[in-house]
């Protein structure tokens, strides 16, 4: 679970945009962001069985390759 006070104050130092096809004759992005300590930040849809949608933050500690 993620936890805010993990990323507050912390600076964002690299966007990693990671471009794929789309499948539909354009480019979709699966945006990384990189903080100041190592850290990295990414986003997940989600979506529920009655087509609702969030967002998930996905945060990989310093030095994590997972």
């Amino acid at each position: 679970m993620f936890n805010p006070k993990w990323v507050i104050g912390r600076t964002i130092t690299q966007l990693e945009m990671n471009p794929f096809d789309d499948l539909r004759g354009g480019t979709a992005h699966n945006p990384v962001f990189v903080l100041d300590n190592g850290a990295r930040l990414r986003f997940l849809t989600e979506e529920t069985d009655t087509g609702d949608y969030g967002t998930e933050i996905v945060y990989h500690k310093p030095n994590s390759l997972t």
